[in-house]
């Protein structure tokens, strides 16, 4: 396995649970952050850069392998464990924080549109993700 190609992804996957760990009382109470279900917002782009990530990880394994012909299936996979992981975290472990199952789809919808944007890349630009 390439290895290699999955390191931004980590990368974004410590990024995502700095955000999630965060007290809510550690952000501005004006501006964006008082708009209604901002907070959905934030889920859905943390993971839409996840889908992103994950799906260049997985296409980057080789043609002949498993993960780079399934990759939208192990992206997915990997969005909805880790999306459900912040999740459970977030209500079990971090103080000021609570998990939902909404939060868990807008994760999942994030991932969704961040394989649609790579898999429209791909198609757009076959000669860019080589």
């Amino acid at each position: 396995m390439a290895f290699r190609y999955f390191l931004p992804a980590l990368a974004w996957m410590l990024v995502v649970f700095i955000a999630i760990s965060m007290p809510p009382g550690n952000l501005p109470k004006s501006g964006i952050f008082s708009m209604p279900h901002f907070d959905k917002l934030v889920h859905f782009f943390l993971f839409s850069i996840f889908g992103l990530l994950f799906s260049f990880g997985f296409y980057k394994q080789g043609s002949q392998k498993l993960m780079h012909r399934y990759f939208v299936l192990f992206t997915l996979l990997a969005g909805f464990i880790y999306g459900s992981l912040t999740e459970i975290l977030q209500h079990f472990y971090f103080s000021g924080r609570n998990g939902n199952i909404t939060d868990v789809a807008f994760n999942l919808f994030g991932t969704v549109f961040g394989i649609t944007l790579f898999s429209n890349i791909l198609k757009i630009c076959p000669g860019l993700i080589k």
